[in-house]
């Protein structure tokens, strides 16, 4: 019976690694208790979803960082755009291009929203990236 703990343990160190990825810091919530809210979004989310064929990371950064301006979510933007420019898949001109887009198809105020995370976030040394320059092409 040791195959389902040897499956879930698989799967935990996905989900680890899929956080690592996305949020480019060590996960939280990796000592939820199986089954519990934290545990599935780590393990669905971050082990499955992310890492999905189709788009790129900086694509799915792209649209996350879309939709939490349309839900006025700026405590999620915060990490989400932490990843992004640690990792070098954004960079402060890809933000620009994308708040301006949402501003003239999602509207001014929730532009506003992603402007003032991104402000911050640009602002904030430790979001820098590992490499020191941004690493994706347009």
């Amino acid at each position: 019976m040791s195959e389902p703990t040897d499956l879930y343990a698989a799967g935990r160190a996905r989900a680890r690694a899929g956080w690592e990825a996305v949020m480019q810091t060590p996960q939280e919530g990796g000592d939820a208790p199986p089954g519990s809210y934290p545990d599935l979004s780590n393990a669905l989310l971050m082990g499955d979803i992310w890492q999905r064929p189709g788009l790129t990371m900086r694509e799915r950064r792209l649209v996350v960082l879309t939709l939490l301006a349309a839900y006025g979510r700026p405590e999620p933007m915060a990490y989400h755009l932490r990843g992004g420019l640690r990792s070098g898949d954004l960079d402060a001109e890809s933000l620009e291009a994308l708040v301006v887009q949402i501003a003239f198809y999602g509207g001014w105020p929730m532009s506003s929203t992603l402007f003032l995370a991104v402000r911050d976030a640009l602002a904030d040394p430790a979001n820098a990236p590992a490499g020191g320059g941004s690493e994706h092409a347009d």
